[in-house]
């Protein structure tokens, strides 16, 4: 499993970034800007501070904290060891996992990508099917201009 997982979805495809997270001023250049360059020198304490952020390409989220240690332990041992689900507990209390995989939609990754690829091949069925009825209603349609051209010349005759 991942380092980290994602703590609104839980997946564990989480990316660890950093950004711009706000302003601080430093008291110190700000007073040293001040007496050299006067009242706009103040300006000079003003610094952008860096923090670390999760990212997660499943749910879009962009959290400044991952899901707690426990949590994403226990939810690694589930994910692992199905026959361990009944029996897991979070700080001595018993956590169904039910309830983990309501609040946590991105817990299984390979149980997801089974669940892409068979929507998948539905789709591609379905498409085929649309395609089959397309082609049977094309040469219906072919058939009756056929004899609706046949209909129109032995009228005119």
């Amino acid at each position: 499993m991942g380092l980290y997982r994602c703590a609104a979805c839980g997946s564990p495809n989480v990316m660890i970034d950093t950004q711009a997270g706000g302003i601080k001023y430093n008291y110190l250049k700000g007073a040293v800007g001040t007496v050299l360059l006067g009242v706009g020198g103040a300006a000079a304490g003003i610094g952008s501070q860096q923090q670390t952020v999760y990212k997660c390409p499943d749910c879009g989220m962009v959290l400044t904290y991952p899901m707690s240690e426990a949590l994403a332990d226990l939810i690694d041992i589930g994910v692992m060891y199905p026959k361990a689900r009944s029996q897991l507990k979070l700080m001595n209390v018993d956590v169904p996992w039910e309830f983990i995989e309501k609040k946590y939609k991105n817990i299984d990754p390979e149980g997801q990508e089974k669940r892409r690829i068979e929507q998948e091949e539905k789709a591609k069925r379905e498409q085929q099917r649309l395609a089959a009825e397309k082609s049977y209603v094309d040469e219906i349609s072919k058939t009756l201009i056929k004899k609706k051209i046949q209909m129109e010349e032995f009228n005119h005759e």
